[in-house]
Protein backbone atom coordinates (compact mmCIF):
# COMPACT_ATOMS: atom_id res chain seq x y z
CA UNK A 1 0.00 0.00 0.00
CA UNK A 2 1.50 3.51 -0.59
CA UNK A 3 1.30 6.41 2.28
CA UNK A 4 -2.03 7.62 0.36
CA UNK A 5 -4.04 4.57 0.10
CA UNK A 6 -3.19 4.17 4.17
CA UNK A 7 -4.46 7.39 4.91
CA UNK A 8 -7.48 6.78 2.46
CA UNK A 9 -7.80 3.38 4.64
CA UNK A 10 -8.03 5.31 7.95
CA UNK A 11 -10.05 8.01 6.73
CA UNK A 12 -12.77 5.10 5.65
CA UNK A 13 -12.42 3.34 9.26
CA UNK A 14 -13.99 6.82 10.34
CA UNK A 15 -10.41 8.86 11.34
CA UNK A 16 -11.00 12.94 9.37
CA UNK A 17 -7.45 12.84 8.62
CA UNK A 18 -6.40 16.30 7.16
CA UNK A 19 -3.09 17.41 6.24
CA UNK A 20 -1.33 20.36 7.78
CA UNK A 21 2.34 21.90 7.63
CA UNK A 22 5.27 20.60 9.64
CA UNK A 23 5.07 24.29 11.77
CA UNK A 24 1.48 23.71 12.39
CA UNK A 25 2.02 20.38 13.80
CA UNK A 26 5.19 22.46 15.77
CA UNK A 27 3.17 24.65 17.34
CA UNK A 28 -0.44 21.44 17.80
CA UNK A 29 3.09 19.69 19.50
CA UNK A 30 3.97 22.54 22.53
CA UNK A 31 0.97 23.82 22.95
CA UNK A 32 -1.24 20.57 22.34
CA UNK A 33 -3.18 21.44 25.93
CA UNK A 34 -4.44 24.82 24.80
CA UNK A 35 -7.96 24.50 23.89
CA UNK A 36 -7.89 25.92 20.72
CA UNK A 37 -5.33 22.98 18.70
CA UNK A 38 -7.43 20.20 20.33
CA UNK A 39 -10.08 19.75 17.90
CA UNK A 40 -8.48 20.93 14.75
CA UNK A 41 -5.36 18.99 15.19
CA UNK A 42 -6.82 15.44 16.79
CA UNK A 43 -6.17 13.64 13.69
CA UNK A 44 -4.34 15.07 11.41
CA UNK A 45 -0.50 14.69 9.05
CA UNK A 46 1.89 15.89 8.11
CA UNK A 47 4.73 15.30 5.41
CA UNK A 48 8.08 15.58 5.74
CA UNK A 49 10.61 15.71 2.52
CA UNK A 50 7.55 14.00 0.59
CA UNK A 51 6.75 11.26 3.14
CA UNK A 52 4.47 10.76 6.13
CA UNK A 53 6.36 11.64 9.10
CA UNK A 54 3.95 13.09 11.44
CA UNK A 55 0.50 11.30 12.41
CA UNK A 56 -1.53 12.57 15.44
CA UNK A 57 -4.77 10.24 15.98
CA UNK A 58 -6.25 11.14 19.58
CA UNK A 59 -9.18 10.37 21.22
CA UNK A 60 -10.58 8.16 18.84
CA UNK A 61 -10.40 4.73 20.30
CA UNK A 62 -8.41 3.22 17.62
CA UNK A 63 -8.76 -0.76 17.32
CA UNK A 64 -5.66 -3.24 16.72
CA UNK A 65 -6.40 -3.26 13.11
CA UNK A 66 -6.00 0.86 12.91
CA UNK A 67 -2.09 0.16 14.67
CA UNK A 68 -1.67 -2.56 12.19
CA UNK A 69 -2.24 0.17 9.47
CA UNK A 70 -0.87 2.93 11.06
CA UNK A 71 2.67 0.74 11.05
CA UNK A 72 2.52 1.01 7.49
CA UNK A 73 3.85 4.42 7.27
CA UNK A 74 6.79 3.08 7.81
CA UNK A 75 8.80 6.56 7.65
CA UNK A 76 6.93 8.14 10.91
CA UNK A 77 9.22 9.79 12.97
CA UNK A 78 6.35 11.35 15.11
CA UNK A 79 3.21 9.83 16.71
CA UNK A 80 0.75 10.92 18.83
CA UNK A 81 -2.13 8.73 19.79
CA UNK A 82 -3.59 9.98 23.29
CA UNK A 83 -6.79 9.16 24.41
CA UNK A 84 -7.22 6.02 22.41
CA UNK A 85 -8.15 3.68 25.14
CA UNK A 86 -5.16 1.39 23.73
CA UNK A 87 -4.23 -1.39 26.37
CA UNK A 88 -1.40 -2.79 24.13
CA UNK A 89 0.62 -2.81 20.79
CA UNK A 90 -0.08 -4.64 17.70
CA UNK A 91 3.37 -6.41 17.00
CA UNK A 92 3.38 -5.19 12.97
CA UNK A 93 4.10 -1.81 15.38
CA UNK A 94 7.89 -2.72 15.08
CA UNK A 95 7.93 -1.84 11.59
CA UNK A 96 7.95 1.94 12.99
CA UNK A 97 11.84 1.94 13.08
CA UNK A 98 12.33 5.91 11.96
CA UNK A 99 10.00 6.46 15.23
CA UNK A 100 11.51 9.10 17.35
CA UNK A 101 8.86 10.53 19.25
CA UNK A 102 6.14 9.08 20.18
CA UNK A 103 2.86 9.45 22.79
CA UNK A 104 0.68 6.66 24.35
CA UNK A 105 -0.32 9.10 26.91
CA UNK A 106 -4.20 9.06 28.68
CA UNK A 107 -4.52 5.18 27.23
CA UNK A 108 -5.27 1.74 29.64
CA UNK A 109 -1.47 0.55 29.02
CA UNK A 110 -0.70 -1.15 32.89
CA UNK A 111 2.50 -1.84 31.47
CA UNK A 112 5.43 -0.70 28.59
CA UNK A 113 4.08 -2.98 25.58
CA UNK A 114 6.87 -5.10 24.77
CA UNK A 115 7.11 -3.84 20.97
CA UNK A 116 8.19 -0.80 22.01
CA UNK A 117 11.84 -2.17 23.07
CA UNK A 118 12.38 -2.86 19.02
CA UNK A 119 12.28 0.88 18.25
CA UNK A 120 15.96 1.24 18.44
CA UNK A 121 15.67 5.44 17.60
CA UNK A 122 12.73 6.12 19.65
CA UNK A 123 14.06 9.34 21.93
CA UNK A 124 11.02 10.71 23.56
CA UNK A 125 8.37 8.51 25.03
CA UNK A 126 5.68 9.83 27.10
CA UNK A 127 3.16 7.40 29.18
CA UNK A 128 1.62 10.10 31.61
CA UNK A 129 -1.61 8.97 33.14
CA UNK A 130 -1.57 5.37 31.83
CA UNK A 131 -2.47 2.71 34.68
CA UNK A 132 1.61 1.61 34.93
CA UNK A 133 2.24 0.90 38.42
CA UNK A 134 5.23 -0.98 37.50
CA UNK A 135 7.57 -0.86 34.60
CA UNK A 136 9.50 -3.83 35.07
CA UNK A 137 8.14 -6.97 33.47
CA UNK A 138 9.02 -8.93 36.06
CA UNK A 139 7.89 -8.84 39.90
CA UNK A 140 9.67 -6.04 41.96
CA UNK A 141 10.53 -9.06 44.63
CA UNK A 142 12.93 -10.70 42.01
CA UNK A 143 14.92 -7.92 40.83
CA UNK A 144 18.41 -7.64 41.64
CA UNK A 145 19.93 -4.72 43.17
Amino acid sequence: MTEQEIIDDLIIRGYPLREIDVEEFSDFEENKDIEEFSDDFNCSYSLLNGSISYLIIESKNLCNKDIEIISELINLEVLLLGGNNLSDLHESFYKLQKLRRLSLARNKFNKIPDVLFKLKNLEKLYLYKNKIINIFNKSVDNVDN
